[in-house]
Order: C-alpha cells, then structure tokens, then sequence
C-alpha cells in the first residue's frame, strides 16, 4: 500500500467534514461556510425564510384547532356552501 492510498479515506474525510457536514456549533452551516464568509448571508436568508413560515405554520395550527373545536359548524357552513353552487 502506498502512501497515496494510504492517506485517501483522511482527505475524503475532512473533504467532506469541511464542505458537506453542517455544525451545530456553527449554527448548522460547514467549516468551508465560516472560512469563506458565505455563513452571515447563510444565516441572514434562513432568518428571512423563517420568520414568515413560522407566522404560517401558527396561522394553520390556529386555524385547525378553530376548525376542530366547531366540526359542525364548519361542515354545516360547507355543506351549505355547496348546495348554495349546485343551484
């Protein structure tokens, strides 16, 4: 075995520990992320995507306990919605 194949699973390692392993340490983004400065404009697009879908997700759980708490209602409202376009 020489030294070349020796050293390939090291170099594949840290390949992939420094480009495609996210850190929690980090704030999930990869070593390479941090090292080249592409980590604050990572973080600044996660922080834009989230908060709306944050907003989102409350609005439908709200929604769906809503919805729970009046079945009759609610099935009532679209069995009459739908009668009301059949005519």
């Amino acid at each position: 075995m020489d030294e070349s194949q020796n050293s390939q699973p090291y170099v594949h390692y840290h390949s992939w520990n420094n480009n495609q392993c996210y850190h929690e340490s980090l704030s999930n983004v990869t070593h390479a992320d941090v090292y080249f400065g592409w980590d604050k404009v990572i973080l600044r697009e996660r922080k834009k995507i989230k908060k709306p879908t944050i907003h989102y997700a409350a609005c439908n759980i709200k929604n769906k306990r809503h919805y729970q708490s009046n079945k009759r209602t609610a099935a009532s409202c679209a069995y009459a919605a739908m009668l009301s376009h059949s005519v």
